[in-house]
Protein backbone atom coordinates (compact mmCIF):
# COMPACT_ATOMS: atom_id res chain seq x y z
CA UNK A 1 0.00 0.00 0.00
CA UNK A 2 1.13 3.50 -0.80
CA UNK A 3 -0.59 6.51 0.78
CA UNK A 4 -0.04 9.84 -0.96
CA UNK A 5 -0.81 12.72 1.43
CA UNK A 6 -1.40 15.97 -0.43
CA UNK A 7 -0.15 18.50 2.07
CA UNK A 8 0.80 22.19 1.75
CA UNK A 9 0.23 24.61 -1.13
CA UNK A 10 -2.78 23.11 -2.94
CA UNK A 11 -5.59 25.42 -4.06
CA UNK A 12 -8.39 24.07 -6.24
CA UNK A 13 -5.89 21.84 -8.01
CA UNK A 14 -6.37 18.86 -10.28
CA UNK A 15 -4.02 16.08 -9.16
CA UNK A 16 -3.17 13.00 -11.23
CA UNK A 17 -1.23 10.04 -9.82
CA UNK A 18 0.22 7.27 -11.99
CA UNK A 19 2.13 4.15 -11.02
CA UNK A 20 4.62 2.81 -13.56
CA UNK A 21 2.87 4.88 -16.25
CA UNK A 22 -0.68 3.73 -15.42
CA UNK A 23 -3.02 6.45 -14.09
CA UNK A 24 -4.56 5.18 -10.85
CA UNK A 25 -6.00 8.32 -9.28
CA UNK A 26 -7.39 11.69 -10.33
CA UNK A 27 -8.71 14.32 -7.92
CA UNK A 28 -10.22 17.71 -8.75
CA UNK A 29 -10.50 20.76 -6.51
CA UNK A 30 -7.78 19.73 -4.06
CA UNK A 31 -7.26 22.50 -1.49
CA UNK A 32 -5.01 22.52 1.58
CA UNK A 33 -6.60 23.09 4.98
CA UNK A 34 -3.94 25.52 6.16
CA UNK A 35 -4.59 24.87 9.87
CA UNK A 36 -3.51 21.26 9.32
CA UNK A 37 -1.18 21.49 6.33
CA UNK A 38 -3.29 18.75 4.76
CA UNK A 39 -5.56 18.54 1.71
CA UNK A 40 -6.31 14.87 0.95
CA UNK A 41 -5.00 11.32 1.01
CA UNK A 42 -4.89 9.09 -2.03
CA UNK A 43 -4.42 5.42 -1.13
CA UNK A 44 -3.02 3.18 -3.85
CA UNK A 45 -3.08 -0.59 -3.94
CA UNK A 46 -0.19 -0.64 -6.34
CA UNK A 47 0.64 -3.53 -8.63
CA UNK A 48 3.39 -5.88 -7.45
CA UNK A 49 6.87 -4.68 -8.30
CA UNK A 50 5.91 -1.00 -8.52
CA UNK A 51 9.02 1.14 -8.82
CA UNK A 52 7.92 4.55 -10.10
CA UNK A 53 5.25 7.03 -9.05
CA UNK A 54 4.27 10.08 -11.12
CA UNK A 55 2.39 12.97 -9.52
CA UNK A 56 1.13 15.83 -11.68
CA UNK A 57 -0.82 19.06 -11.37
CA UNK A 58 -1.43 19.41 -15.11
CA UNK A 59 -3.24 22.76 -14.91
CA UNK A 60 -0.18 24.30 -13.24
CA UNK A 61 2.39 22.49 -15.38
CA UNK A 62 3.90 20.78 -12.32
CA UNK A 63 4.98 17.16 -12.18
CA UNK A 64 7.45 14.90 -10.45
CA UNK A 65 8.54 11.28 -10.71
CA UNK A 66 9.62 9.36 -7.64
CA UNK A 67 11.62 6.14 -7.66
CA UNK A 68 10.08 4.18 -4.83
CA UNK A 69 12.02 2.19 -2.25
CA UNK A 70 11.11 -1.50 -1.88
CA UNK A 71 9.71 -1.08 1.65
CA UNK A 72 5.92 -1.24 2.04
CA UNK A 73 3.72 0.27 3.27
CA UNK A 74 4.87 3.77 2.31
CA UNK A 75 3.55 7.22 3.04
CA UNK A 76 4.42 10.09 0.70
CA UNK A 77 3.88 13.72 1.66
CA UNK A 78 3.50 15.96 -1.38
CA UNK A 79 3.57 19.77 -1.16
CA UNK A 80 3.49 22.54 -3.75
CA UNK A 81 6.46 24.91 -3.38
CA UNK A 82 7.73 27.90 -5.38
CA UNK A 83 10.14 25.66 -7.29
CA UNK A 84 7.75 22.73 -7.93
CA UNK A 85 6.50 19.68 -6.07
CA UNK A 86 8.31 18.52 -2.94
CA UNK A 87 7.97 14.89 -1.84
CA UNK A 88 8.85 13.30 1.50
CA UNK A 89 8.82 9.51 1.84
CA UNK A 90 8.48 7.65 5.12
CA UNK A 91 7.48 4.23 6.42
CA UNK A 92 4.77 5.44 8.84
CA UNK A 93 1.79 7.79 8.59
CA UNK A 94 2.18 11.53 8.85
CA UNK A 95 0.68 13.15 11.95
CA UNK A 96 -1.82 16.00 11.62
CA UNK A 97 -3.06 17.94 14.61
Amino acid sequence: MIAVDLQDGFFRDRVVVAVDGLELAHRDGVTTRTQLGFAATIELAEPAGTTRLDIALPDKGLATTIDLPAARPLWLGVSVADHGLVVRIQERPFGYV
